[in-house]
């Protein structure tokens, strides 16, 4: 961050699906004609084998979690940017359809 600020460093794309809000300036691959884009997550995996409650449980619980203000402001100032809470289907399904995106930007 301190070399974009400085001027040190040009960003010239953004790999993400949308603009860094802290280069809302800097147009992403996609808008830059290259469908592809690799955002980055943090989630939690448990194994194949646990429980529908179990796994609601903890859902719920990462759910809770992730609304506080303390998570909220260690996100923001560890990442620079907010607290996105997909869910355990569409966590699934991103990380499913983001294999592709993920080919394309790293070789097969």
């Amino acid at each position: 961050m301190e070399y974009l600020e400085s001027g040190d460093l040009k960003m010239i794309a953004s790999a993400n699906r949308t603009r860094h809000s802290y280069a809302p300036d800097t147009a992403t691959l996609i808008e830059q004609g290259y469908d592809v884009y690799v955002d980055p997550w943090f989630y939690f995996a448990m194994s194949a084998g646990s429980s529908a409650e179990v796994q609601a449980a903890i859902a719920a619980a990462l759910a809770a979690a992730l609304e506080t203000d303390e998570v909220k402001a260690a996100v923001h100032n560890a990442l620079n940017t907010e607290v996105v809470n997909l869910g355990p289907e569409a966590t699934k399904k991103m990380l499913g359809d983001g294999i592709d995106n993920v080919k394309v930007l790293f070789g097969k």
